[in-house]
């Protein structure tokens, strides 16, 4: 049960998550706000909940046999990913919930679209093209938006122009970036 457990932690990549970080810090940077608790509360939900849970989902489906983003070796799954990845996004869906219906519902939007991405009856992961959408969305906009959700509301007073401008910039590094996160499985 406990190298269950720790095979199950390990497909979290949770080093490879905290790549993904700088996005949602972008956002809430932007607003001015110092880091509170629940500032990393938040942090922890997306980055840990959202992002790590569905890593190991998608690792249930993908059934790697090579090096994955930060693991050399892949390691074997079963169940545990798939439904333990599920049990954290929809408890980091809960404790978005409790932080605001913006939070819930742009992490429901990401957990969406890791079912898409990952499950095989859609596999939007298999398109380069359509996988864009996700990753920049999911990885992109909304962590972005997220970021800027997780400010109190009196820091929140932005101009349209930087919001967007800034967002915009976000997405576009984390839709060019995306490539080179895949490029190590064609070798």
């Amino acid at each position: 049960m406990q190298a269950r457990l720790g095979r199950f932690v390990r497909h979290l990549r949770l080093q490879f998550q905290f790549i993904l970080a700088p996005i949602f810090l972008l956002g809430y940077g932007l607003t001015g706000a110092p880091p509170t608790l629940s500032f990393l509360l938040l942090f922890l939900l997306i980055h840990v909940g959202l992002y790590g849970g569905a890593t190991a989902y998608n690792s249930y489906y993908d059934r790697d046999e090579g090096p994955i983003g930060g693991m050399k070796h892949s390691l074997a799954v079963d169940a545990a990913e798939l439904y333990g990845g599920l049990f954290l996004q929809a408890l980091a869906l809960l404790g978005l919930l409790w932080w605001s219906v913006n939070m819930f519902l742009g992490g429901l939007a990401m957990v969406v679209m890791g079912i898409l991405y990952s499950h095989p009856h859609w596999r939007w992961k298999a398109r380069p093209m359509l996988s864009l959408f996700p990753v920049t969305l999911g990885q992109g906009l909304i962590p972005f938006f997220m970021g800027v959700e997780a400010a109190p509301a009196l820091y929140r007073v932005l101009s349209y122009r930087a919001l967007f401008v800034t967002a915009a910039a976000a997405a576009l590094i984390i839709t060019g970036l995306y490539p080179l996160t895949q490029i190590y499985q064609m070798v």
